[in-house]
């Protein structure tokens, strides 16, 4: 049975909601938080979380900043 993370997951639908509100494909976000593609597919998956720096990044990111 698959055990899924919330804070995984709560944080992977905050990041598709963020890049909805943009108006910015996972190919642009991932751009501007300088990471690959699939870095950020899985944070919007819920595999994996972004790492504090990123974190930061992806602060500037949603306060129009980035």
């Amino acid at each position: 049975m698959l055990m899924t993370n919330p804070r995984k997951t709560a944080l992977g639908r905050r990041l598709t909601e963020l890049r909805k509100r943009l108006g910015i494909t996972q190919t642009e976000a991932a751009e501007r938080i300088k990471v690959s593609l699939r870095t950020w597919q899985s944070w919007e998956g819920g595999e994996q979380v972004p790492t504090d720096s990123h974190a930061l990044l992806i602060k500037l990111l949603e306060s129009g900043k980035l």
